[in-house]
């Protein structure tokens, strides 16, 4: 029975209803777009550097470039440390631990200091072929 007066005025005046809708999706872009600016904003996206700089293919986030690509960038003017990194997404442990492998170079290290590991856990992994380096999370499982 309401439904009947509110849609009699809604459509008695299309411009104020127009008007109506195109101010709540805005609003609400509006919130949208700085509620997920936030965190740059409050200063909390600690660990982020305007220094460090991804490069990625264009339609595809998560595939790989050709590494042709890593010595065009080390011949570029004002770039002192490049490294490669491949994103291999996987189930290592066929349970609900679903794990991002990352495979890089050496030198991982030196371009993202925020990642740490010990020396002696770098050589013993440099040392075997299938070396591999994983956090505390999946050493646990």
């Amino acid at each position: 029975m309401y439904w009947v007066l509110i849609k009699a005025s809604l459509f008695r005046k299309k411009i104020r209803t127009f008007l109506t809708i195109a101010s709540i999706s805005i609003a609400f872009l509006l919130f949208g777009l700085l509620n997920s600016m936030s965190a740059i904003f409050t200063g909390s996206m600690q660990g982020m550097s305007a220094d460090i700089i991804m490069v990625m293919p264009k339609y595809n986030m998560f595939g790989t470039q050709p590494y042709t690509n890593v010595e065009y960038v080390k011949s570029l003017e004002g770039v002192e440390k490049v490294t490669h990194m491949t994103m291999l997404e996987s189930d290592p442990l066929g349970s609900m631990f679903d794990g991002m492998i990352f495979a890089a170079d050496e030198n991982l290290y030196d371009v993202y200091p925020r990642f740490q590991a010990t020396e002696e856990h770098t050589e013993a992994m440099l040392q075997r072929p299938d070396g591999v380096l994983v956090g505390k999370l999946l050493a646990d499982q």
